[in-house]
C-alpha cells in the first residue's frame, strides 16, 4: 500500500514538473524543483499507513 501511494504521488509530481525524478534541466532554465518530501499518515482499509509526500519548490509562482 505504501509503495503504491508513494509511486502515484511521485508520478504526479513528475508530471507537474515536466520531467522525471532526478532528471536535470538545461542551465539557466527557470523551473520548479522537487524539494524533498514530508511525512503524512493516510488512513486506509488496512489501518494507518505512513507515507512520504513529495513537495516542490515554487520557483515559478504557479
Amino acid at each position: 500500500m505504501k509503495l503504491v501511494l508513494e509511486t502515484v504521488l511521485q508520478g504526479g509530481m513528475d508530471a507537474h514538473l515536466g520531467r522525471g525524478h532526478g532528471e536535470i534541466t538545461d542551465p539557466g532554465e527557470a523551473v520548479d524543483h522537487c524539494n524533498g518530501a514530508r511525512a503524512k499518515t493516510v488512513v486506509a482499509d488496512v489501518g494507518p499507513v505512513g507515507i512520504e509526500v513529495p513537495r516542490d519548490r515554487d520557483v515559478l509562482g504557479i
